[in-house]
């Protein structure tokens, strides 16, 4: 499980569904966890571009990000 208010990277291409998301997702974008759901089954992040300007806030599966620490670079 992926800690509250901590790093996730994408390991699937995501859509922009609604409005709540400036553009498409892509695999290595980088985010916060901002809730967990079912015990980590799944979560709320918001995502982030490079400048630290925000995305969007979406729900993911846990199988759709990997937890990242600042050194490690985003993309797989």
């Amino acid at each position: 499980m992926i800690p509250l208010y901590k790093s996730c990277a994408l390991v699937v291409d995501l859509p922009a569904q609604d409005e709540l998301l400036d553009r498409d997702l892509r695999v290595g974008d980088r985010g916060a966890v901002i809730e967990i759901y079912e015990n980590g089954a799944a979560y709320a992040v918001e995502f982030f571009e490079e400048d630290g300007s925000t995305i969007g806030v979406t729900w993911v599966s846990a199988e759709q990000v990997r937890p990242v620490t600042e050194s490690q670079p985003a993309a797989t």
